[in-house]
């Protein structure tokens, strides 16, 4: 069990925090999936461009050609790869 201090911080129990490799300064997305906080260590950009693009390939595959989808995504992942570069 937790407690929420009066600054919205929460502990988490170091058993957890071992179980799926958080340490300090690991950078966590928090998200919220119906009435649960998610907690998960921050995805790797390159790993979700791999995705992504494996994702593309099966969708061009199945359809023989780019649809609105397939633009949609791949204006995404065009996206997260700007966002992954460092800044100048």
């Amino acid at each position: 069990m937790g407690l929420i201090d009066s600054k919205g911080r929460v502990t988490l129990p170091q058993e957890l925090r071992e179980r799926i490799g958080l340490s300090p300064g690991t950078e966590v997305e928090i998200s919220a999936q119906g009435e649960r906080v998610v907690i998960e260590p921050e995805r790797d950009p390159e790993e979700i461009e791999a995705r992504m693009d494996e994702l593309l390939g099966d969708l061009e595959r199945t359809t023989g050609e780019e649809g609105p989808v397939d633009q949609l995504a791949s204006e995404h992942r065009d996206l997260v790869r700007k966002q992954a570069e460092p800044d100048e």
